[in-house]
């Protein structure tokens, strides 16, 4: 079984880890762990001295989404690691097509949402569920 486990590097992955833990070992599944990241989205561009402080902030935070994803693949067991894959983008729109050639996609939710502002904004986790091309397991 082919597991995708989206990760966001910066929201506390270590405990979404480990809530996943005994499924992911229950399944024996290889577990490929992915983060969508807005900054590589936008790759600073331009020249002179601004340009290069900018261009070394943002590979900065290039660096740091990297190792924090490395780091939670480390939690995993050795037998159900995969790969660690960084894509530019959001979650929303850019997750959708990478569930193609899995067999689970599993994911957290903060379940901050209510009322209006998920009327108008929706759920992340409620776009996925209806858009992934495998099924989903959330974790909250």
């Amino acid at each position: 079984m082919k597991v995708l486990f989206s990760i966001d590097v910066n929201d506390h992955p270590e405990k979404l880890v480990g809530l996943a833990m005994p499924l992911l070992k229950q399944l024996g599944a290889t577990v490929d762990l992915v983060y969508l990241s807005e900054a590589r989205m936008h790759i600073p561009a331009g020249t002179g001295e601004l340009a290069k402080i900018r261009y070394a902030e943002w590979q900065e935070v290039c660096d740091r989404e990297e190792a924090g994803l490395r780091l939670m693949m480390q939690l995993l067991p050795e037998e159900i690691q995969g790969r660690v894959l960084i894509e530019p983008g959001v979650a929303r729109t850019e997750l959708p097509p990478l569930t193609r050639d899995y067999d689970l996609l599993v994911m957290g939710t903060h379940g901050m949402r209510s009322g209006i502002t998920r009327l108008m904004l929706g759920s992340v986790a409620d776009t996925l569920v209806r858009q992934a091309h495998c099924p989903v397991t959330i974790l909250r």
